[in-house]
C-alpha cells in the first residue's frame, strides 16, 4: 500500500476538457488514430510532461512525438530498466 501512495503522489489529474487539450487532442488525430490516446497524448503535450504507457502503437510514435511536441515517451521497461 506504501509504494502505491508514492506511486499516486506522482501523479496529477488534468481534466481531458481543458480547452487546450481538447486542441491538442484534435491535432493529434493526424499521427494516431485512437481518441483516446490522442487525449492522453494531447494532455501530455499541453502539461509539457513525459508520457509512460504501454501502448505499442504510441511508442511506435516516440521519435516523432518527441521532435515534432517536446513529449518523451517511456514504456514500464523504460523505467525499471528490465
Amino acid at each position: 500500500m506504501i509504494l502505491t501512495n508514492e506511486i499516486m503522489s506522482a501523479f496529477r489529474v488534468v481534466p481531458f476538457y481543458e480547452a487546450g487539450v481538447i486542441e491538442a487532442a484534435q491535432r493529434m488525430r493526424k499521427t494516431v488514430s485512437d481518441c483516446v490516446d490522442c487525449i492522453l497524448l494531447a494532455t501530455a503535450i499541453t502539461s509539457k510532461e513525459d508520457l509512460v504507457t504501454k501502448d505499442s502503437l504510441i511508442l511506435e510514435k516516440k521519435g516523432k512525438l518527441l521532435k515534432e511536441h517536446g513529449v518523451k515517451l517511456l514504456s514500464f521497461r523504460d523505467l525499471t530498466n528490465a
